[in-house]
């Protein structure tokens, strides 16, 4: 699975995910990485192992991304929302696009998680790459 970012501004990144023949878009935070928790900010690029969370505030079992660097217990999670309020330093998803955020996100999350339902998703590595087309 791959992520790659390709805009930023003081809204938030934006990228494309995709994996075989899934492909959705993203919204994250807006810049400055950072590997702490209690931050609403993006996570850094890199290699992140997955698992399954039992989310008390979604009420579902949601990805969850982690590595040696970002700690298991910061809770980055793959999950619906549209704008900047709803990410809270994870990642979400949408199946369109807008100037701040983006749309169709239950139904991008829907196919997402049906589609991690057939693999072993601790096996799985997901990549987060930078490749930004503007310069903020």
């Amino acid at each position: 699975m791959r992520l790659v970012r390709y805009k930023e501004n003081e809204i938030g990144t934006w990228g494309e995910l995709e994996y075989e023949d899934f492909k959705c878009y993203t919204f994250e935070p807006v810049g400055e990485e950072t590997t702490l928790r209690g931050r609403d900010r993006r996570i850094p690029k890199g290699r992140y192992n997955m698992r399954w969370h039992n989310s008390p505030r979604f009420k579902k079992r949601l990805p969850h991304l982690y590595n040696d660097e970002v700690p298991i217990d910061r809770y980055i999670l793959i999950h619906s929302g549209n704008y900047a309020d709803d990410t809270e330093g994870c990642v979400l998803l949408g199946k369109e696009v807008c100037d701040n955020g983006v749309l169709k996100s239950k139904i991008a999350m829907s196919e997402f998680i049906n589609r991690l339902k057939e693999i072993d998703i601790a096996k799985e590595e997901f990549e987060i790459v930078n490749d930004f087309r503007n310069d903020k």
